[in-house]
């Protein structure tokens, strides 16, 4: 059996004081979509939550938090094209709060933010992260 290669995507679950986890909401080519702020490892970055603090600051401006329970993980359902063919790719989501009182805002302009109660939340990034992932995030 030959061994699977994989990207490895880094996500912040954010909670504001009510309790909702902020969400992106992408479009791409007059598609939408919802998701977990976050991406994947660049090849210089040495450790998932140094990925986490560029990719927090770069898509919703985040800048000061502290990881605040344990990550989940899960391999995602999707596979990421790539030059002879495709790849896939393991998920970290680590619960996080902000450190300071500055509130995440879209830094991209595909992007726009949104708060969801975990059980919302739960059910719209069902159509890209695997069932057993998305149950977790609704026991948030």
């Amino acid at each position: 059996m030959a061994e699977q290669v994989f990207h490895v995507g880094v996500k912040g679950l954010l909670r504001n004081v009510q309790g909702k986890l902020l969400l992106v909401r992408e479009t791409f080519s007059g598609t939408q979509y919802y998701d977990i702020p976050g991406g994947r490892i660049d090849e210089d970055e040495k450790d998932p939550l140094e990925t986490l603090v560029r990719e927090m600051r770069e898509e919703v401006g985040i800048e000061a938090f502290e990881v605040v329970g344990p990550p989940i993980v899960a391999r995602s359902p999707k596979k990421i094209p790539i030059p002879g063919g495709e790849i896939a790719l393991m998920l970290i989501a680590y619960p996080i709060r902000t450190v300071d009182s500055k509130e995440p805002f879209a830094q991209e302009p595909h992007l726009t933010i949104e708060w969801k109660a975990p059980a919302e939340a739960g059910e719209l990034l069902r159509d890209k992260y695997p069932a057993a992932f998305c149950d977790d995030i609704k026991e948030l």
